[in-house]
């Protein structure tokens, strides 16, 4: 993603682990299993990406592939 927003000259936040900030930098499997199976928590995208059609598109589509 990074790459891809260098090209577009969008700018990149800092780096944060998927869903740091529901179960911290160290989860334990059986957290992040309630975080993705029960609670159904899927990635948050900065929202400067979904200010943007292109990028937006372009997370929609790696979202339903990846989940």
């Amino acid at each position: 993603m990074k790459e891809f927003c260098d090209v577009l000259g969008l700018p990149t936040p800092d780096y944060r682990l998927p869903f740091e900030a529901e179960v911290g930098v160290h989860p334990s499997f059986e957290d992040m299993q309630v975080a993705v199976s029960r609670n159904k928590l899927r990635p948050a995208f900065p929202d400067m990406w979904k200010n943007t059609n292109v990028v937006r598109i372009v997370l929609s589509s790696f979202s339903a592939v990846c989940f």
